[in-house]
C-alpha cells in the first residue's frame, strides 16, 4: 500500500516537487499520511474511483498512464484493516 501511494506521489507531482510521509499514533491506532504538492483528485473522480468496479485513467505528470486500480486496491485494503479517510 505504501509503494503504490508513494509511486502515485510521485507520479502525479510536477518535477522535483517534494513528497511527505508521516506516521503518527493515535490512540490504539497508526496514522499513514502520504502527501505531495501535485493537482489532486478532484472529488468526483475520488468518489468515482473509491465506490464503483470502473477503473479511470488519469496520466501523470510526465504522461505515465494510471489506471486508478492500485488506489482502488489500496482503499480496500485499508477499510478492511478498519481505515477512516480524511
Amino acid at each position: 500500500m505504501l509503494r503504490n501511494l508513494l509511486s502515485n506521489a510521485i507520479k502525479f507531482s510536477p518535477l522535483h516537487q517534494k513528497v511527505e510521509v508521516e506516521l503518527s499514533e493515535l490512540p490504539g491506532k497508526v496514522c499513514l499520511q502520504v502527501k505531495d504538492y501535485g493537482l489532486g483528485i478532484p472529488h468526483e473522480t475520488l468518489r468515482r474511483l473509491v465506490k464503483s468496479d470502473k477503473q479511470s485513467s488519469t496520466p501523470g505528470t510526465a504522461g505515465e498512464t494510471g489506471t486508478g486500480f492500485g488506489l482502488r486496491l489500496c482503499c480496500d485494503m485499508a477499510q478492511l484493516m478498519g481505515a477512516a479517510f480524511a
